[in-house]
Order: structure tokens, then sequence, then C-alpha cells
């Protein structure tokens, strides 16, 4: 007789996600969780999910058993796989389609991403009144998700270190649609680019690593 194969990560969920919930039943108890909208941006992949347990994650996502006041930090993936697990839309309305609850999961990270980039531009705008106008005009350009042209970002990055505001350049998207905004890029120096290169997408890193003025570039991971 054939031993049936056990599931590492589902065991794991289930030992962990039982004594947190009311039901001893795992798929009524995954019933009783709720994505609270909550995202967690560590920068680097090195956080575990609470519910499987699994390594090297590096966005946290929260949900919350409001029948048992408890909560579990879990990984995207945790919450798309178990279907039971509740997730609302921005209008409040429960979606159960995968394609749906990944859409709602990559939008709360995304707005969470904005938060954490806006965050040094407010401690800026503070102290800095002299460039209040430009920091408004890139926060603009921020929240619309496009990104920001590499010169304005290449000057934002420089007042934030004139000034001594920590920011990780990894949080930003440079904007680099227009033929203007690629010859901003490949006309700065090399210090300047090597910075904008830790803002630009692995596709972007992948067009321009052989144009940049700096060498030593690292092929980006797929």
């Amino acid at each position: 007789m054939t031993k049936e194969r056990k599931n590492p990560w589902l065991e794991k969920s289930i030992e962990n996600i039982l004594p947190l919930s009311i039901s001893d039943e795992f798929k009524v108890a995954f019933s009783e969780w709720l994505f609270s909208g909550d995202v967690i941006d560590y920068g680097e992949a090195y956080e575990q999910c609470e519910l499987c347990e699994h390594d090297e994650l590096r966005y946290h996502y929260k949900i919350d058993n409001e029948q048992t006041s408890k909560s579990l930090w879990v990984g995207s993936s945790c919450i798309l796989r178990f279907e039971e697990i509740v997730v609302f839309d921005e209008n409040e309305e429960q979606v159960t389609a995968l394609d749906d609850r990944r859409k709602v999961l990559e939008k709360a990270l995304k707005n969470k991403q904005i938060d954490m980039s806006l965050e040094p531009l407010r401690k800026l705008w503070s102290i800095h009144f002299k460039r209040r106008d430009f920091i408004h005009r890139q926060a603009k350009d921020i929240k619309s998700k496009h990104g920001v042209d590499p010169e304005c970002l290449s000057i934002l990055f420089k007042e934030l270190t004139k000034f001594e505001v920590d920011f990780k350049p990894e949080q930003y998207s440079v904007n680099l649609r227009s033929s203007y905004n690629q010859y901003q890029l490949l006309n700065m120096d090399s210090e300047s680019q090597k910075l904008i290169w830790k803002s630009m997408s692995p596709q972007q890193k992948e067009k321009y690593k052989d144009r940049m003025k700096f060498k030593n570039i690292t092929k980006p991971s797929r």
C-alpha cells in the first residue's frame, strides 16, 4: 500500500491557523480570516510567513480574525492559495476570482510603497522651504504611479542627502518612457546614474546596463 504523500506547507498552515481560530475544521477556520489591507515592504527578502512558515519573504500581508482578535503576517501566496480567506476590494465588496484577489493585493502593496516613498519627501518639505514647490511636484509624480523623470529624481536624492533625510532609492520609480527622459539618464554624471540605477526596474536595467557610464553593473536577476 502506497503511503500518502504529505504536503509540508499545508500541514504547517493548518497547524498555525487552528489554535488562533474558533473552528477546528481547517477550511471553516480559514473562512474566519480576512485580509486587513495592511502591507509591509521590508526592502529585502528575509521575513517568514507566519502561516506556512515559508522563508525569504520581502512582503508581509496582514490577515485578521475578528472573532478571536488574532492576526497573522503572511505571504501573498498563502492568501491566494487559501481561497477561504476573505478579500475585499476598494468598494468593500468581497472578491473570489483569483485574478481579482491578486489585483487587490498588488494594489495594496503599491499603495504602501508609494506611502513609504512619500515619507522622506514630507520630512524634506517641512525643513526645506525654498524647494517646497519642487518637492510638491515630485510628490504628485510619485502618486501618479508613472515614476519621476531622471533629472528630477537625481535632484531630489541630492536634496534628501544634503538635508540628512533618510531614504531608499529602491523605493522610487524612474520614468524612462520618453526619449527626452532617456537622454537625461544617459547624459547625467556617473554618480547620479548609480543612484538612479537603484530606482530602475529589472526591465529598465536590462535595457540600459550597457549604456551607463559607470561599470561593474550586475545583470538584474529574473
